[in-house]
């Protein structure tokens, strides 16, 4: 009789750990479930504000590709400084263009022009893409397969307070199990 005492016991330890780990695997299964949506969730937001700033880029290229060939028609044997002076005149109005276009485009004039310009993501406004651009000098020669421009910051960002209202706990250790399924309902 001892020994089927003691096989019982062990049979019903047995069970009550394989249910405590299959209870953990489901939820474990759970939480990951929940990650990999938000995870893509979060890839398809950035590409979505990617495939804008990739817009915008082409865009910002086509604008570039005009002033450069209006100052190529009106130089005549003008010193180099002059020669950038005139072509970043002329990004600079041709940028601008894009303002309808690109509401949220800042364009910032010094020795040469800049555009910074943030894409919020249209279905949640707590997340953006931020793009800042430099407008380089232009290339007379044309033989060095140099850019119109220079990308200085590409950022995803997102508000603190969304990513507060995602965190979750992963563990209560004021737990009460009796208030709840093996699925947090």
């Amino acid at each position: 009789m001892n020994k089927k005492g003691a096989t019982s016991i062990l049979v019903i330890f047995m069970m009550i750990v394989l249910v405590t780990l299959g209870a953990f695997a489901i939820t474990s299964a759970r939480v990951n479930l929940k990650f990999a949506d938000k995870a893509l969730e979060w890839d398809k937001m950035y590409y979505s504000l990617d495939d804008r700033a990739e817009e915008y880029l082409k865009d910002v290229d086509v604008q570039l590709a005009k002033a450069e060939k209006l100052t190529m028609e009106y130089i005549n044997d003008k010193e180099d400084e002059e020669v950038n002076e005139i072509y970043f005149n002329y990004a600079e109005e041709l940028l601008q263009i894009l303002s309808d276009q690109y509401p949220e485009q800042e364009i910032i004039r010094w020795d040469q022009v800049s555009s910074d310009i943030n894409f919020i993501y249209e279905e949640n406004e707590e997340i953006g893409l931020y793009l800042s651009i430099d407008v380089n000098p232009i290339d007379i020669n044309k033989d060095n397969g140099k850019s119109r421009y220079t990308i200085l910051a590409w950022n995803e960002w997102q508000l603190e307070e969304d990513i507060q209202e995602q965190t979750q706990n992963l563990w209560n250790p004021n737990f009460d199990s009796s208030q709840t399924d093996i699925f947090g309902n």
